[in-house]
């Protein structure tokens, strides 16, 4: 897809109530995002999020950089998703739990509860600028970590942390929506379910175990 292709796109996905996800609205999709109760816009394949030159889009409704106050998020898509998983068997997630605070040590006892004690925990990081709604250039690619568990914060001092079955691999990509750069991450659910992940959120992770792995995927040498 051309630049002006692409724009052109943005403009008219904007103005359309559901231009994004094939699950839009369910809770169960693990493209889910509680900020924005909708998946994800910029749900694809990882070689379109971190190719070099590749272009793509993150809608504002999203609200990828910015976290909603409290009564703004989706508190009872949370609260029954994490308790249908904790009821059931039978789903994508080992645990999951709506978790307040405003210190870092709430999430730290969720992990304990979810026995990933031993892991460390890092922050997605915030962009240099605004990015939601402009054509993103992807600059450079590299593989980070594998999350065994994630917390998204949906609304202020709130979280919905789940720990799933399959690990997720993480990447960090450099873009730009013209000459200056932001560094984002992208969660994917499998080498071709991708997404950005929202700044703010929470990963927790052994660390550096997926470095050479991570490689070979963004290389195509897997």
């Amino acid at each position: 897809m051309t630049r002006l292709a692409l724009s052109l796109f943005v403009a008219a996905a904007a103005s359309l109530p559901s231009a994004f996800g094939a699950h839009m609205g369910q809770t169960g999709s693990r493209f889910f995002n509680f900020r924005s109760s909708a998946d994800y816009s910029s749900v694809n394949t990882l070689e379109a999020l971190t190719t070099p030159g590749a272009e793509f889009y993150i809608s504002p409704k999203d609200s990828f950089d910015f976290v909603p106050s409290a009564g703004y998020g989706a508190y009872e898509d949370a609260e029954k998703t994490a308790a249908y998983i904790q009821a059931s068997s039978d789903h994508g997630d080992l645990h999951a739990a709506v978790v307040k605070g405003s210190s870092h040590e709430v999430l730290t006892k969720w992990a304990v509860d979810a026995d990933m004690e031993t892991l460390k925990k890092y922050q997605v990081p915030r962009p240099n600028e605004s990015l939601p709604g402009k054509v993103l250039t992807v600059k450079s690619a590299e593989a980070l970590f594998t999350a065994e568990g994630v917390c998204h914060e949906f609304e202020r001092e709130t979280f919905y942390c789940h720990k799933p079955h399959a690990i997720i691999s993480v990447f960090e990509v450099i873009v730009s929506p013209d000459e200056r750069t932001s560094k984002l991450w992208v969660a994917c659910h499998g080498n071709d379910d991708c997404h950005v992940m929202n700044a703010g959120d929470f990963v927790f992770s052994a660390g550096n175990n997926f470095k050479v792995l991570g490689e070979k995927l963004l290389r195509g040498s897997l």
